[in-house]
């Protein structure tokens, strides 16, 4: 997992990776806003946009992914995305292929960033995440993820 602001995405990522593309597509839509959504990008990768009240964290459940890495950024609003590694978590609801996606049970171990505009998350296949958090009551919050082909 990395949790830092979007402008040093390129110590992480560099430059023509299906990474830095999704982060050209973050600080695009930062500056445009486009419609909520999905939007393809190149290689496989795709940028979902979408506008929902963020929910006290009791009531999320973390998730992964086997195929694709998240990166996660708010365009407005605040939430609270709890994150640890998926090594000894209890599955809540087996692996689904066609959406990738595996739900587990919460877990006390569980950390929590708090995701605002101006910052990202990058979660990885082993990187257990729950967003839509809400900060102390649940909000409205635009936001955007993009899927990287790992």
């Amino acid at each position: 997992m990395i949790f830092d602001r979007i402008e040093n995405s390129g110590l992480y990522f560099p430059s023509g990776t299906l990474f830095s593309v999704g982060f050209d597509f973050i600080k695009s839509a930062m500056r445009d806003l486009p419609p909520d959504g999905k939007h393809e990008l190149k290689g496989g990768a795709y940028a979902m946009i979408q506008t929902y009240q963020t929910a006290p964290a009791p009531d999320k459940k973390p998730e992964s992914h086997k195929k694709f890495a998240d990166i996660q950024a708010l365009l407005s609003g605040r939430e609270v995305v709890g994150f640890q590694p998926t090594n000894g978590l209890e599955t809540a609801v087996e692996y689904r292929e066609d959406n990738d996606v595996c739900f587990y049970k919460n877990s006390p171990e569980e950390n929590y960033l708090l995701l605002q505009s101006g910052l990202f998350a990058v979660f990885f296949p082993v990187d257990a995440h729950k967003p839509g958090c809400c900060v102390a009551a649940p909000d409205e919050v635009r936001k955007l993820v993009v899927k990287i082909p790992v």
